[in-house]
């Protein structure tokens, strides 16, 4: 019965340590995952917050992994103009639009030449042009204080869509830009009045009205009838600050937009429910 008894007793401590064994090795466990849990908790935060400021940063360096030579361009540009003493916005563009390269490159020799008297090889008869501020044919043109290149998408919409609907390529948009400084349209802060939109147009023939971002229908009808729409847009995908862009045609929701600053949003088609909601105003044009 001793032997028995003994027996029994290792038994129950050998079962009742492998218990102890087991818990503490559950509490480990759960000490473990608590604080790998509290850990990522901590690095998730100035990741998301970092990646949220540096953005731009980001794809500035995506670009110069995507094309170097014009990365090194920009910096010599940036280098001579800054040498030359060229006006800070103008040096600007460079990192608000590569595209503007040659136009800050060009600046310096061109600024004091004449503008252009018509959009030569750019016009097509019953097309809307795509035009670009920064042209260099008009671009160093002033509108307000300071050169088209930075302020003048206002008249440069204005001006494509009133050579698509006139057919007259020699209404180019520094003479645009004239007109609306003759007429008070230029703001404070050089930008373009919505009035250049309306009373513009009309003291060039072509007849305008207000049209409707919210009703969609009512976008894709205009723009299917061949009438152009020239949008104000808010802060957002075209803009940091106020802009214009032309809208030409709709097909299956999506819109073609010609924006005078950027060649890039001019060579693709924009989804409109995903543009509607940035357009403070828009303006539909016919003969």
């Amino acid at each position: 019965m001793s032997r028995r008894k003994n027996t029994q007793l290792r038994r129950q401590k050998v079962l009742i340590n492998r218990a102890i064994i087991a818990v503490l090795v559950l509490v480990a466990a759960f000490i473990i995952i608590c604080i790998a849990t509290a850990k990522d908790d901590k690095e998730t935060e100035p990741k998301t917050k970092a990646t949220a400021e540096n953005d731009q940063s980001k794809e500035k360096e995506k670009t110069k992994k995507q094309d170097p030579s014009l990365s090194e361009e920009i910096e010599e540009v940036r280098a001579e103009a800054t040498k030359q003493g060229y006006p800070a916005e103008i040096i600007e563009l460079l990192d608000r639009n590569p595209e503007t390269v040659d136009y800050v490159a060009n600046y310096g020799e061109k600024k004091d030449d004449a503008p252009a008297e018509d959009i030569g090889a750019d016009f097509v008869a019953g097309n809307i042009p795509t035009l670009f501020q920064w042209d260099e044919r008009w671009g160093y043109t002033m509108y307000g204080p300071s050169p088209m290149g930075i302020t003048g998408c206002g008249p440069t919409c204005l001006s494509m869509v009133l050579i698509g609907v006139t057919g007259d390529p020699a209404i180019t948009p520094d003479k645009v830009a004239a007109y609306s400084t003759q007429q008070g349209f230029i703001t404070e802060d050089s930008g373009s009045l919505w009035q250049l939109m309306s009373d513009g147009a009309r003291n060039w023939g072509v007849q305008v009205s207000e049209a409707y971002p919210g009703d969609e229908e009512y976008i894709k009808n205009t723009l299917q009838s061949g009438a152009p729409i020239i949008c104000s847009m808010q802060k957002g995908t075209f803009t940091d600050v106020g802009h214009f862009i032309v809208l030409t045609s709709y097909e299956e929701g999506y819109v073609t937009v010609h924006d005078p600053f950027r060649k890039s949003n001019s060579h693709s088609n924009w989804k409109y429910a995903d543009i509607m909601p940035e357009i403070s105003a828009c303006w539909s044009y016919s003969k």
